[in-house]
This record gives C-alpha cells, structure tokens and sequence, in this order.
C-alpha cells in the first residue's frame, strides 16, 4: 500500500506520462520498492534517457553501483549489451566505477567484454586501470569453458540424435521389407494354390477322357 502511495505521488510529481523516466531514477537511486512497482505499471524495461547518453536503468544503476537494483532488472531482462549514445554498456558503467561484483555479475549473465566504445574503450581496458582485470578475464574464460561444454553436450545430445533416428530409419526400413517379403510369401502361397487347382483340373479332365475312351473300345469290341 505505502509503495502504490509512494508511486503516485512520485507520478503526480513528474507527470503520469513520466513512468519510464521514473523507473529510471529509481534505478538509480537504487529504490528497488519503486523500481519494482515502476516497472508493474509497465515502464519500459530498456528505456534510453535521451539527456543522459542514451543510458537504460542498467547502465546507471551500474554506474552507481546499486547492486541489488542492478540482480533485479537482470531479472526482470534487461538487456546487460545495452548501448549508451557512445557505444557504452552497463559493464563499461560497472568497471569504470570499479564496482567488481557488479562487473562479474553481468559478465555471467552474457555481457561482452570486448565491446568497444567510439573511443575505443573496452570493459576489460577499465578493469585492467582499476586492477581487476584478472577476476575479469577469469570469469568470461570460465563463461567460455562452459559455453564449449554446453556446445559439447549439445553436439553429444545431437548425434545420440541422429544416431536414434538413423536406427529408427533401419527398423522401419527392415518392418518394410518384412512385410514385403510377408505379402510375396502370401501371393506364393495363393499362386501355388491356385497352381493346384489347375493341375487337379487338369488330372481330372484327363481321367475323363481316359474313362471316355475306356466306354468307347468297350463298345468298339460289343459290336464285333
């Protein structure tokens, strides 16, 4: 209740239209209730402060090293490769201000640190000025091992994959050729069967006329 009160009045201060910009300076200020409730009233997550460098909530709160702020728009999703008006991102903001923990924080949740600003600047130059280049470059290689053994589980997971399909393929291809094999048997089998017949036809048109024949040299031998 004291924070929706909070909200309002902060809105009724700056403007009911000025919720993003609220949500930015509670960023800053590291005022997690109002960031919170700003952003349930639907502020834009990645709004940039036109007369602040094109800064987002993440970019300052690094910048003023509001750590908890920070965990909650990461979050929330906030975009940790922002770009400021030149080329800065929030772990530029978060090493230039030597806030470490803030700095390997965003470095685990995907931000580049060769990411360069228009004055050629990296995260990784303001670490190695600040001495803590080393944390640095540490967390993004363990970042990278477990990307490689992410990738390594996915390709093990993909040829168990396809390997299962390729098996499925053979058996349905071997069911195929059973059935085949099943309906040729089943056709012989009524081929032959009907070969029988004809033949047993055959046999008893034959005793037939021999019988018809046997009745004839009988009456042939009755009329000499």
């Amino acid at each position: 209740m004291e924070q929706n009160e909070d909200c309002e009045r902060y809105l009724d201060i700056m403007g009911k239209g000025c919720v993003n910009l609220a949500f930015w300076k509670a960023s800053k200020a590291g005022n997690c209730k109002l960031l919170k409730a700003f952003y349930e009233r639907e502020a834009e997550l990645d709004w940039k402060n036109q007369d602040y460098h094109d800064y987002t909530a993440l970019h300052v709160a690094c910048q003023k090293g509001q750590d908890e702020a920070v965990r909650m728009l990461v979050k929330f999703g906030a975009d940790v490769n922002a770009l400021g008006t030149s080329n800065e991102t929030p772990l530029h903001e978060a090493t230039h201000g030597k806030h470490e923990l803030i700095a390997l924080f965003l470095i685990s949740n995907g931000a580049k640190i060769h990411q360069s600003t228009k004055h050629h600047k990296t995260p990784i130059d303001f670490a190695k000025q600040n001495k803590f280049f080393t944390a640095l470059q540490n967390a993004h290689n363990d970042i990278i091992e477990k990307d490689k053994l992410n990738i390594q589980r996915l390709q093990d997971l993909s040829d168990i994959y396809l390997s299962s399909c390729c098996d499925k393929v053979n058996v349905k291809r071997l069911q195929a050729q059973y059935e085949n094999e099943k309906c040729l048997r089943i056709q012989l089998k009524v081929e032959n069967k009907k070969s029988k017949c004809v033949l047993l036809k055959m046999k008893n048109e034959l005793a037939d006329k021999e019988l018809e024949i046997k009745h004839l040299k009988q009456k042939l031998f009755l009329s000499e």
